[in-house]
């Protein structure tokens, strides 16, 4: 797949697979009755579906080629086809844990978090950690990850391998919580996520669209509406190293105030209290 079409969403490559197995196939359907079963849902409906990309369209004038039954079959009950067609995927996943834990045990034996949760074991003392073969396991069936390097090259397996696909954040942790551990495990999830290229590019927003911006309305008068500013950080000067910045929204005629950087809200407001009624008189906002 090019890159644009690796950046579909998922019913999307799925049916590009339909529409590629009828084309490659087309010599032996023919007129034949054909039944697609997939576990994707979507897929179910994409004939009926009102609005319609340009590329959908291309693909719904291919189906209506053939006699074509696109049937939901949960992935609960299509195991066997699954697993086989992951075959080749899972020799490989099971290949690369066997590396890594031989990788995890040699720096296990460096990282200071892992030396003292084994003088712990030793000691008797109550831990839900526990060794076998080497390494240390969290609760029974975690494994404990010591160095950043290696908790990257997880975090990569279980948010862009082949048999993730570039879940979520929550989808993230808890594939993690299965099988390894770390302190702040989650928080590492979340960043790693925030991150990502691919997720900043293709998620879609599941939040309500915001309205336009609102100016704020045009004051009638001058002192009736003012901003506020700080510039902080300055060279001290008779006790004061900051200039709070009052300006007229109406006039733009701006007052200096000096005072602190470690100045209170309560003496800010007071400040800027007496300066607006000494020669501003009260204003509206």
């Amino acid at each position: 797949m090019s890159e644009t079409e690796q950046r579909w969403l998922t019913h999307e490559k799925e049916m590009w697979a339909v529409i590629h197995c009828l084309k490659t196939w087309c010599h032996y359907i023919g007129s034949k009755d054909v039944v697609v079963c997939t576990d994707n849902v979507t897929l179910k409906y994409f004939a009926t579906q009102p609005k319609l990309s340009s590329k959908q369209m291309r693909w719904q004038n291919t189906l209506a080629l053939f006699n074509v039954d696109i049937r939901h079959k949960p992935g609960k009950d299509n195991v066997v086809p699954d697993a086989l067609s992951r075959k080749q995927q899972l020799r490989v996943v099971y290949v690369g844990e066997m590396e890594l834990q031989k990788e995890v045990c040699q720096a296990s034996r460096r990282d200071a978090f892992a030396k003292e949760a084994r003088q712990n074991i030793q000691n008797g003392t109550k831990s839900h950690f526990h060794l076998q073969n080497g390494l240390l396991w969290y609760k029974q069936k975690r494994l404990y990850v010591p160095e950043r390097k290696m908790r990257d090259t997880i975090l990569k397996e279980c948010h862009d391998g082949p048999l993730v696909g570039h879940g979520g954040a929550k989808r993230t942790t808890t594939l993690l919580k299965k099988s390894y551990y770390w302190p702040n495990l989650k928080d590492s999830a979340e960043d790693y996520v925030k991150t990502c290229l691919n997720c900043q590019q293709n998620r879609t927003l599941n939040k309500k669209q915001v309205g336009l911006l609102q100016p704020l309305p045009i004051p009638e008068g001058p002192w009736e509406s003012v901003s506020m500013d700080f510039m902080v950080s300055l060279p001290p000067s008779r006790g004061f190293d900051a200039i709070m910045v009052v300006v007229d929204r109406f006039s733009k005629m701006a007052h200096f105030i000096p005072t602190k950087d470690e100045a209170t809200p309560k003496k800010l407001v007071g400040c800027s209290s007496h300066m607006s009624s000494s020669f501003m008189g009260f204003q509206r906002t």
